[in-house]
Formats: structure tokens, sequence, C-alpha cells
């Protein structure tokens, strides 16, 4: 049964079908960069080796429960110890693989393609993204994409995005690089290969996630203090949360190295 009134709404947030609850303590130095707290600890997920489509029991992943109907995230209380505006994306980890090389000339194909979508698998609205897990290189070089899109057409390159330099924060562990589409363009279904320019002077490791976001909202300056945003109220929508969803949290903050932890509430339709 679909929520249909307010009343609905508010006795499902008195009665929430689960609340899980989250905290991270380790992002790396990103100020400013898009970054993910996959590795983040504690309860970081394992750096993928091969490539994998990993759903809510795989370890990193916040590990909610399938809901009998649709479930949908219904309310976030979350917080960071800083006291900087921060952009929080929860997202389904779709699938992601590692082992690429700062240092490789040419086409790397290295655990690729990347594994096949279990969810979303139209591709609609599927984001891919260079995630940096050990260090790389000071030399900022281009980046490439041979990717299939939404709409069946294979092989495509994707415009060049800049990876690797002398700020930390373009080369660091965590740092999520998302990749621009062409023009059309509604998501991503496959990567087949990544190309860097040039070698970035440190091999490192990264490797590339698919993920779709199911909310994306601020967490504006609190002092510390944690904010709660109200999936009707104060984030404007009820996203559906696909069963077995690997969800994870994107983040773009104005510091560095702070402490975070969150509270989500899902209901049932």
């Amino acid at each position: 049964m679909s929520i249909s009134t307010l009343n609905q709404y508010r006795n499902k947030i008195l009665a929430p079908y689960q609340t899980v609850y989250i905290s991270k303590s380790n992002q790396g130095s990103n100020a400013g960069r898009m970054a993910s707290f996959w590795t983040a600890t504690p309860g970081a997920g394992g750096t993928p080796s091969t490539a994998a489509a990993p759903d809510r029991s795989t370890t990193g992943a916040l590990g909610q429960l399938n809901s009998n109907g649709t479930q949908r995230l219904a309310e976030l209380v979350a917080g960071f110890s800083h006291g900087g505006m921060t952009y929080l994306w929860i997202c389904d980890r779709l699938s992601h693989q590692g082992g690429l090389s700062g240092t490789a000339g040419g086409e790397q194909t290295t655990n690729l393609p990347t594994a096949a979508l279990t969810r979303s698998t139209n591709g609609v609205g599927v984001m891919a993204a260079l995630e940096i897990y050990t260090v790389i290189g000071t030399t900022a070089v281009d980046a490439t994409l041979r990717y299939d899109n939404d709409a069946g057409s294979t092989d495509l390159t994707s415009p060049p995005v800049t990876i690797g330099g002398a700020s930390p924060t373009a080369r660091n562990p965590f740092r999520l690089v998302i990749m621009p589409l062409n023009s059309g363009d509604k998501g991503v279904k496959k990567v087949s290969g990544v190309t860097l320019s040039a070698s970035t002077g440190t091999a490192g490791n990264f490797g590339v996630t698919l993920f779709k976001p199911l909310y994306c909202l601020p967490v504006y300056n609190s002092g510390g203090q944690h904010v709660e945003i109200d999936g009707v109220f104060g984030g404007g929508h009820l996203p559906a949360v696909p069963a077995d969803a690997c969800l994870f949290f994107v983040f773009i903050s104005q510091d560095s190295n702070s402490l975070f932890a969150a509270g989500l509430k899902f209901v049932e339709d």
C-alpha cells in the first residue's frame, strides 16, 4: 500500500520498518572534492581486486534488511564534527573493481569489464567514477572511459577528466572522480577500459565504481551538531531503496578528517 496521506507518513516515521546507524572516523584529506566513505573506518569496505557486484551483505555496505513491500528512505539524522557545509549523497553501489595503475600507458583492462549490474539494470541514472584506493602520483593527467550507455551503444569514449596532481585532494585515497558522459547519455551499463593520457608518476591503486544516487542533501553548518532531514518536509522525496541495495555515502565537504555519524529511518509502502 502506498503512502498516500501525511498521517500515514507520520505514523510510519514514529514506527519505522527499521533504523540503521553508521559512524565513520576517517575519510582522508579531500576537502572541497568528491569523496567516498566506502573504505573509511569503522566498518570499512575492502579494496576490490576483481570485478564484483556488491549488495547489502557486502562488508562496507549499510546492511539494511529487505522489506516485503517497497522500502523507502524516510528520514536521516546526520552530522560531522566540523562546522563546515557538507553535501551528502546516499547511493547504491552497483559494481566495482580495482587494480588499475597510475603509471600504465595505453588502455587498461585489468579486472574489466565491470561486473554486470544486478540492480538498475537498464543503466538509467547510473554514474561511473574512478575511486582511488592507494595514493597515485603528483602529475595531473587526463582519464577517459570506454563504456556502454543506457541506450545500448557500446564502446563509447567519455569526455576526459583530470586525475592525479600536486594537490593531495587530487590523488589521495577516498577520492571519487566522477566521469562525465557523452551528450544524450542517461547512464552507464558497463565500463570496459580506462585510459590515462600519461603517467601520474606513482602507480597506486584505483578502480571503476558504478553507482546510483538515491538521496542527495546538504548537511548545513550546525557547529558540529546533528541535523535531522525529513523525507517529506526537508528532503523533498521518499526514494525507493531496491532490494539488496549496497548503500554507501558519497560526500563533498569543506573540511577533512572529521568524524561522521548518521541514523537512517526506513519505511515500507
